[in-house]
């Protein structure tokens, strides 16, 4: 800005300097005229030389003018050229300070993009951290439902082995038992053939007849009985198996199918169909045989001698078809529904032969070799 208008004031100078020596230059034309025209001239010399003299004062003011133009002029170069250096520095300055911006902004550009890179690794870790803790959650979890299933599944294997351990002791006492029956069978039998020995060896072999108020009935074989079994006899079939067959078949099929059963819970399949399988058939057959113990199939016989022996449960009784004493009744017939025959006892209810115990018409058969007279009611 200043340099410009020392260059105005200058420009301005030069042009004044110009006008001034035009102006003396047309003095200078007038003093020649003047000098032509003397009389003319001697006034415009005296104008001329004052103008001359004015003008010279004014090309001196315009020379100092002009000079403090020229060092106005110099002093506004000196200060375009600081303004110059000035603005070149300002220039190197603004583009150092544009590459420190443009630095800057690239570190912030990189310190952003790291940043960023840092947080969404920092998310990766956080999403990797709830992973592995849910991963722990549920590692845990099964770990637990696996302890619970193992704790349950030797829970269910001692229950199992318990089961066969009491299976087993049931089944020994059961066989202890029939062996005890056995033994006290064979001892009452044995008992029986040595009082019937004795009765016949004191009665000399002569057993009395029976009253004649009943009709006649065949003798007792006069020979002495030998030892007859307790168990039915060979010309009594019965309608099913023996209960003790029976029971001892239970108690095999129950310990095989607990020994199975334990088998498999060993090997952890006791929930498989198989394991349920086998479960369900050692209950049932240990059932079965418990079922068989407590409640053993009834036994009836007629020995050769005419006694009818009646095993039902735990009760044992025994009846002479030879003595008025034991009466016998006999309703429907053989073969027919509602067949039965009634022991009948003083003051006791009577005990009851059916079809489920015997085959009726042997068992009739037998019978009626002992009473002929035996009614159909």
């Amino acid at each position: 800005m200043a340099r410009h208008q020392a260059e105005e004031r200058a420009r301005a100078l030069v042009v004044e300097t110009e006008s001034a020596q035009s102006a003396r230059l047309e003095a200078e034309a007038a003093a020649a005229t003047a000098v032509s025209d003397n009389a003319r001239a001697q006034a415009a010399a005296a104008a001329a030389h004052d103008a001359q003299a004015a003008a010279e004062s004014l090309a001196a003011t315009h020379a100092d003018q002009a000079r403090e133009a020229a060092a106005a002029m110099v002093a506004a170069q000196t200060a375009a050229a600081e303004a110059h250096d000035a603005r070149r520095r300002a220039e190197t300055d603004a583009q150092e300070h544009a590459e420190l911006a443009r630095t800057s902004a690239a570190e912030r550009d990189e310190a952003e993009r790291r940043a960023a890179e840092a947080l969404a690794q920092l998310q990766i870790a956080l999403e990797a951290r709830v992973t592995a803790e849910r991963d722990a959650a549920d590692h845990a979890a099964a770990r637990a439902e696996a302890e619970a299933i193992a704790a349950e599944r030797a829970t269910e294997r001692q229950a199992v082995e318990a089961a066969v351990r009491h299976q087993t002791e049931l089944v020994e006492a059961a066989l202890q038992d029939r062996l005890a029956a056995e033994e006290r069978a064979l001892a009452l039998a044995d008992e029986l053939v040595r009082v019937r020995e004795e009765f016949v060896a004191a009665s000399g072999g002569v057993v009395p007849a029976p009253p004649a108020a009943r009709a006649p009935r065949p003798d007792r074989p006069p020979t002495v009985p030998t030892a007859v079994s307790a168990r039915a006899d060979a010309s009594l079939p019965t309608p099913s198996p023996s209960g003790g067959v029976v029971q001892v078949i239970s108690i095999i099929a129950a310990l095989a199918a607990a020994m199975a059963t334990a088998i498999v819970a060993a090997r952890g399949e006791l929930l498989t169909a198989v394991g349920i399988s086998l479960s369900v058939i050692t209950v049932v057959f240990a059932v079965l045989a418990l079922v068989r113990r407590r409640h053993p199939a009834p036994d009836v016989s007629i020995d050769e001698r005419g006694v009818v022996t009646i095993a039902t449960g735990g009760s044992h009784h025994r009846f002479d078809l030879y003595s008025d004493a034991t009466d016998v009744e006999m309703s429907g017939r053989p073969g027919e529904r509602g067949w039965q025959v009634r022991f009948l006892r003083r003051s006791l209810p009577p005990i009851v032969v059916t079809s489920r115990m015997v085959d009726a018409e042997s068992f009739v058969r037998e019978l009626r070799k002992w009473r002929p007279d035996l009614p159909d009611h």
